[in-house]
């Protein structure tokens, strides 16, 4: 690990670093602090498109345990983690740890259509739109694909 800057404030975390992975460097922002989050996703949106006309963001869900899932009884599961990766970028947004709402650039984010956002499990991603209270129904989205198709 090269860098790691990390701050706990309250129920705040915010972990910034850079790993050396083979021959580059690795970037990431560990957090559960939607403003932190946003400026994240706006930063590396226009650092991506500025460098080509497409590129390819690869994105996962992590679901809390059942035990832990406040909301298993109303039947939708609750998201602990969503990691997105652009280039030598990632996030790891810890949701279920944030006691802000999620930020409304991340749908924003998603929905860009020069941006080719890749995955498994599209047919669970329909709890980001419950989570952010969109109406969105990100399945439809033409830019999202399941590489297990």
């Amino acid at each position: 690990m090269d860098k790691l800057n990390y701050l706990t404030m309250g129920e705040l975390n915010l972990s910034r670093g850079t790993f050396r992975v083979l021959s580059g460097t690795l970037r990431y922002l560990l957090s559960n602090y939607a403003p932190a989050v946003s400026e994240w996703l706006e930063e590396v949106r226009n650092e991506a498109l500025g460098q080509s006309e497409t590129a390819v963001v690869g994105i996962k869900i992590t679901y809390a345990p059942c035990s832990l899932s406040r909301s298993v009884r109303a039947g939708m599961r609750e998201i602990a983690l969503l990691q997105i990766c652009v280039n030598q970028r990632c996030l790891v947004f810890q949701v279920c740890k944030s006691t802000q709402p999620p930020p409304p650039y991340l749908l924003h984010f998603l929905a860009e259509p020069r941006f080719l956002i890749v995955g498994i499990g599209l047919e669970d991603w329909n709890c980001l739109t419950n989570r952010f209270q969109a109406s969105a129904d990100l399945r439809l989205m033409p830019n999202l694909h399941d590489i297990r198709d």
